[in-house]
């Protein structure tokens, strides 16, 4: 009986039919601004954000959405890194150089950031708000920044940073060479005995 149903259950296989959806292959051909990509992203309203060493793509249903325009900031630049900061509308736009900017989506508009060179850019979210530690042994200091109404925040904490990390009640817990330090800007944690 074992035999009869195994041998039942492979001939219905092999009658099977396998279906694939169909595939549209973006290159460059079809208007993307190259043909590797590095990073995508989806925004709130569905379109995808594709970042290639020679531009930003925005991709909504069949239509690529490139930056044509030499003089505008996001013609042919090298995006290697996206973040969706949900809360401010904005796509926040990484280079091999750091952080380029936010793109505000609703108004079209990218808010500059001039770079220091750093080893790491951190982003966390917490509480409805995302934001961004830059630090590294290249730099002297530690900046958070975070977008607040279509402005770009930055807060410079005079440590050399080696590690960042946020707890569940949204703490930045900064480790620099100097010590531990507790939200950064606030306090120092006491040392103790115990």
């Amino acid at each position: 009986l074992l035999i009869i149903t195994l041998l039942s259950v492979y001939a219905l296989l092999g009658q099977a039919e396998v279906s694939f959806a169909p595939i549209r292959h973006l290159t460059n051909q079809t208007g993307l601004t190259s043909n590797r990509v590095n990073i995508l992203k989806q925004d709130s309203h569905g379109y995808i954000w594709a970042g290639t060493p020679n531009g930003l793509n925005r991709i909504g249903g069949h239509e690529v959405y490139t930056w044509s325009d030499p003089r505008h900031p996001l013609h042919g630049i090298h995006v290697n890194g996206l973040e969706m900061d949900e809360a401010e509308n904005a796509l926040w736009i990484f280079t091999p150089e750091g952080l380029t900017g936010c793109f505000d989506l609703a108004k079209s508009q990218l808010i500059p950031y001039t770079p220091d060179k750093a080893d790491s850019l951190l982003c966390l979210h917490h509480k409805g708000q995302m934001y961004m530690w830059q630090y590294g042994a290249n730099v002297q200091q530690c900046k958070r920044f975070r977008l607040n109404k279509g402005i770009l925040k930055v807060e410079t904490f005079k440590q050399e940073g080696v590690d960042i990390c946020t707890d569940e009640e949204g703490n930045d817990w900064l480790l620099t060479t100097h010590g531990l330090f507790l939200n950064g800007f606030e306090k120092k944690l006491p040392s103790s005995d115990s």
